[in-house]
């Protein structure tokens, strides 16, 4: 960053001047800071600091005679350099983990399924707007399938992606079906596609199944019409899930109507969700994007952070979008968390005693 590194008064006042506003949502004046946190520095001495920390542009003052406030790049300082993340409790930590594992322990665990009960419980826990993406399944492998009767003529399909991730679809045929001619048609599609990239499948699945024989045809039939349902790959405005938009409307920042306005009518283009926390998916690790840093300026005044989740070879990301006034200390813990719990759960080495031992 192009600008003079900061004596350590200023670097003081910066971070109470961000964890005051955090807060309280209210411009921070000097003997604020001098009655809140007990400073031995007089009003006077900290204005001038905070007139210094103004030119930098790292604090704005919204009003003439109004406290201080801090600006996308006061953030970026504090949590670059300043801020101290802050550790989970065991009951945060109980929260995240029952949410993503709890109901699927011992079960299918379809990430549809899983990540639709993460970003409730992330909206829940944060009060702020979740949102979760799917793996892109174009960058795994195909191990294999396995076909089950619901009855009614109904099957479940359960793709398994190479190192563990599962994907579930529901098919349905005008017919009844045993068990054995399930197995059969799955032995002959494990045969045939297990080790091919699922792009590839897509790609060239009737032609690799054009001379199969199955003593119950209608079912390989089934798999060969169904199959760009079967092997697709969630489109960029798909395999989106989010939870928690009452959140961050009751957030002081959007009672300004245009504001407001400006939020949802981001929400309701999907592509710009996409933009903004879809790319996380391939990058490595936590990443904090702070108000004018977003490309898209109707959320220019909101931040994200947000995290990849990694099962073999796929990924998908997950993370919070709130106002730049969020408390990054903390979401960054729960969003590193829950990352990590999604990754165990989705992948095959996943266990219930593995989970259990991270709250111990």
């Amino acid at each position: 960053m192009s600008f003079r590194t900061l004596t350590e008064r200023e670097n003081t006042i910066l971070s109470l001047i961000v964890q005051s506003y955090i807060h309280d949502c209210t411009p921070v004046g000097s003997r604020t800071l001098v009655r809140r946190f007990g400073l031995d520095l007089s009003p006077a001495t900290i204005r001038n600091t905070m007139n210094d920390l103004e030119e930098a542009g790292l604090l704005i003052q919204p009003h003439t005679s109004a406290g201080r406030i801090p600006t996308s790049l006061g953030y970026r300082i504090y949590v670059d350099e300043l801020m101290a993340p802050k550790p989970l409790s065991r009951k945060e930590r109980a929260t995240i983990r029952d949410a993503v594992v709890g109901e699927h322990s011992g079960h299918i665990r379809d990430a549809a399924t899983v990540l639709d009960q993460t970003v409730r419980a992330l909206g829940g826990l944060t009060r702020l707007l979740a949102v979760s993406f799917e793996p892109r399944l174009d960058q795994g492998t195909f191990e294999k399938i396995e076909l089950v009767s619901l009855g009614a003529g109904k099957i479940l399909a359960v793709l398994t992606i190479e190192k563990g991730f599962l994907r579930t679809i529901v098919l349905e045929l005008e017919a009844t079906v045993n068990s054995e001619a399930l197995n059969e048609t799955s032995g002959i599609l494990n045969e045939r596609l297990s080790g091919l990239p699922i792009k590839i499948i897509r790609e060239s699945v009737r032609e690799r199944l054009r001379d199969a024989v199955a003593k119950d045809p209608k079912i390989l039939k089934l798999i060969v019409n169904s199959s760009d349902d079967i092997f697709a790959s969630p489109q960029e405005d798909e395999g989106i899930h989010y939870w928690g938009t009452p959140n961050i409307l009751s957030q002081p920042e959007f009672a300004d109507r245009e504001r407001m306005v400006s939020l949802m009518g981001a929400l309701e283009e999907k592509e710009i969700i996409v933009r903004v926390l879809g790319g996380h998916r391939q990058e490595g690790g936590l990443t904090i994007t702070i108000g004018e840093e977003n490309a898209d300026g109707e959320i220019k005044f909101c931040s994200v952070v947000a995290s990849p989740y990694v099962v073999g070879e796929v990924s998908g990301s997950l993370g919070v979008l709130g106002p730049t006034r969020m408390e990054y200390s903390k979401l960054v813990s729960i969003v590193d968390y829950t990352a990590r719990i999604v990754s165990e759960v989705l992948g095959e080495e996943s266990t219930e005693k593995d989970l259990t031992d991270e709250i111990a």
